[in-house]
């Protein structure tokens, strides 16, 4: 098995590069039509108020996509099981955001939070899924 900082930085990297390959290719422009036509578009920061937070959400979904996927699949050799459980995760950890943000603010349009729990399921059982492959290949 590879060492954890290994997989920890695959499943890291791997999630950066899918999200902002998303979000610019489809995701912001995506969302933010939803905001625009639900009139909320002022709500959400146009700037980042404090980038290094993104650097923490990036790092704490890596370490539980680590340990409750990744670890997972690897002892039982099967990385579908890391995209599994991946996407479980990003359900559970989008999906909470997007019901807060639903309940919270109004005018919060339902169908962004579809968007969330896709945004979730896919970038999480993604990253999850290569860091998974990646160590049971290399052994």
């Amino acid at each position: 098995m590879r060492p954890w900082p290994t997989q920890f930085a695959v499943i890291f990297v791997t999630y950066i590069v899918v999200d902002i390959a998303y979000q610019l290719s489809f995701g912001l422009a995506f969302m933010g039509r939803l905001y625009e036509q639900a009139g909320i578009r002022d709500v959400m920061s146009q700037q980042p108020n404090h980038a290094w937070t993104i650097v923490i959400f990036f790092m704490m979904i890596a370490a539980v996509l680590l340990k409750l996927a990744v670890e997972p699949a690897i002892e039982q050799t099967q990385y579908r099981l890391a995209i599994r459980n991946g996407a479980l995760v990003g359900i559970a950890a989008y999906g909470t955001t997007g019901l807060v943000f639903l309940w919270t603010i109004t005018g919060f349009p339902a169908l962004a939070l579809v968007g969330f729990l896709g945004e979730g399921l896919v970038f999480c059982s993604v990253s999850s899924g290569v860091a998974a492959y990646l160590a049971l290949r290399r052994g």
